[in-house]
């Protein structure tokens, strides 16, 4: 339960930079959208709607017991997204998005580890 609690807390601590002076880490921007600048469009991005559903799915685990495969595909789908903003990083020599990205991948990766385990 602590190690998913802290994958969800981890994705909103990515960082993103983009343009000459605009950047945010995740929980900015989805304050952003769901806060201030609410709109259906918004939501269904397609990298907007499966993160929040992944989180969604994500925080409900936390209280109730959800199928292992739809909380694995669930978490696989935010280490994606995690991934390609490590990706950007590197090709544009980002060092902070670079170096926010890395703590949910570790825990990622010990998650993972966990659930091969356990089968």
């Amino acid at each position: 339960m602590k190690l998913k609690l802290l994958l969800f807390l981890s994705f909103f601590l990515c960082y993103l930079e983009w343009g000459h002076g605009h950047s945010a880490f995740l929980f900015q921007v989805a304050y952003t959208i769901f806060f201030e600048k609410l709109s259906i469009a918004n939501f269904f991005h397609p990298l907007v709607f499966g993160s929040f559903l992944s989180l969604l799915i994500l925080l409900i685990s936390l209280f109730a017991n959800i199928h292992p495969k739809v909380e694995k595909a669930a978490v696989i789908i935010l280490t994606l997204l995690v991934i390609f903003f490590l990706f950007i990083g590197i090709i544009s020599l980002q060092y902070k998005v670079i170096l926010s990205t890395l703590p949910y991948l570790f825990l990622a990766n010990y998650y993972f580890k966990n659930t091969a385990k356990a089968n």
